[in-house]
């Protein structure tokens, strides 16, 4: 009965069917595939989006009103960070630094801090 083939022994067989003339090849999988994994552990870790990220955010989209506010919620993420680079309304009214400041941030950090301010303001 054959036995299965787990990922490794595969990209090991196929890369050294590939290159014949490399050698240690399946060490070298082993590292590169544990630094991938490393990767991905580290980026999932390391962007939250809690209260917090909404707060700091939210310092920066204060001087907008309120109709910019609402149509922050609405906008796709794609389309806020598009947005943010050609300057087009609601971020329109923001200056330069403000926005690339923005742009450095995640995209689902900005709704967020949005609807913060809006619930904020209306407390008022």
């Amino acid at each position: 009965m054959p036995r299965k083939e787990s990922r490794v022994t595969k990209i090991v067989r196929l890369t050294s069917m590939r290159y014949p003339s490399l050698y240690g090849v399946e060490e070298i999988v082993r590292f590169v595939l544990a630094k991938l994994s490393a990767l991905e552990n580290s980026e999932r870790r390391k962007i939250g989006d809690d209260a917090r990220d909404h707060i700091n955010t939210a310092y920066f989209l204060n001087s907008l009103s309120d109709k910019a506010l609402c149509e922050i919620g609405y906008i796709g993420r794609n389309e806020i960070h598009r947005r943010l680079r050609k300057k087009i309304y609601p971020f329109s009214r923001l200056n330069k630094k403000t926005r690339e400041i923005l742009l450095h941030l995640p995209n689902s950090w900005v709704p967020g801090a949005a609807d913060r301010i809006l619930r904020f303001r209306k407390t008022k």
